[in-house]
């Protein structure tokens, strides 16, 4: 786990969880939703909430599925404007403590085709499924957002353009 201070953060101490696993339902208060803005560099976060379930799978693996949904203002980059959008995406997390053999290889697997999860570090028993949470929200942004019905023009002039040696042109043709 991150030593920083997230600003939605919602730990889960997985010792504590029961064998079938826990639905959780959390939502970003005011100042959460804020601090998110700031974070995310949207104009308004409405509402901001998780739908997921945790549930451990051994003692050393815990999985978190789930769903983020909100509703935010962001800036059209065609018209500058404020816009409002819905914003969801579900997340499947497999938690996994480190295993120490793999922690002293020097070697790096850059094959992560089989891989239909993503795999994150069970650290202290703990995860925070607030931060993941944002994670998968931020990446569910369009980094480019343009209001609806609104895109932008890829229409080519009718006139040419003139240019420096358009007068060259013009002593060619005398």
């Amino acid at each position: 786990m991150k030593d920083l201070n997230p600003e939605f953060s919602y730990i889960i101490d997985i010792t504590r969880l029961p064998a079938k696993g826990e639905n959780i339902k959390i939502q970003a208060n005011d100042a959460q939703k804020k601090a998110l803005e700031q974070r995310l560099g949207l104009e308004k976060i409405d509402s901001f909430c998780v739908d997921a379930l945790v549930r451990p799978l051994n003692k050393h693996q815990v999985r978190a599925t789930g769903t983020v949904k909100g509703k935010i203002t962001q800036t059209c980059v065609v018209t500058l404007q404020p816009f409002e959008a819905e914003v969801e995406d579900s997340f499947n997390v497999l938690f996994e403590e480190p295993n120490p053999a793999d922690l002293t290889l020097n070697e790096i697997d850059l094959d992560m085709s089989d891989e239909e999860e993503d795999v994150d570090v069970l650290e202290n028993n703990k995860i925070d499924l607030g931060e993941i949470a944002v994670e998968y929200f931020s990446l569910a942004l369009d980094p480019f957002p343009h209001a609806p019905n609104v895109s932008f023009s890829d229409k080519i002039e009718d006139e040419p353009r003139k240019n420096a040696f358009s007068a060259l042109e013009k002593l060619k043709k005398v």
